[in-house]
């Protein structure tokens, strides 16, 4: 029971999480990695990490009170939970994890 129900399901999860960072380190949020080090690799990694263990947990909370307020079909309520819990993880990746770092602007262009 507990390798099927807790380990498999915990291993699959911590699997998704680190190909869904490599596809956002390596592309989707590129130009926003400014310092390459394995020591940052891993910190932004671990914000992530949580990042999408809370939009999970969102995501759940969500499905169970949508669907014990109203009785609907738990497939709209994972449906509806997903939005919101999508949401939360692209605000967490646009402004937390990925966040753009602000330039300093000087009001001259340096040539050469």
């Amino acid at each position: 029971y507990v390798g099927q129900c807790i380990i498999s399901p915990f291993i699959s999860f911590e699997c998704a999480v680190f190909v869904n960072f490599l596809v956002c380190y390596h592309f989707t949020w590129k130009d926003r990695i400014t310092q390459k080090s394995a020591g940052a690799f891993f910190r932004r990694y671990a914000g992530y990490n949580a990042s999408c263990t809370g939009g999970f947990l969102i995501k759940m909370g969500v499905l169970l009170l949508i669907q014990y307020l109203t009785k609907w079909d738990v497939v709209i309520c994972n449906l509806l939970a997903l939005c919101i819990s999508g949401t939360f993880n692209f605000l967490m990746d646009e402004f937390v994890i990925f966040k753009k770092k602000k330039e300093a602007d000087h009001g001259f262009d340096h040539v050469g």
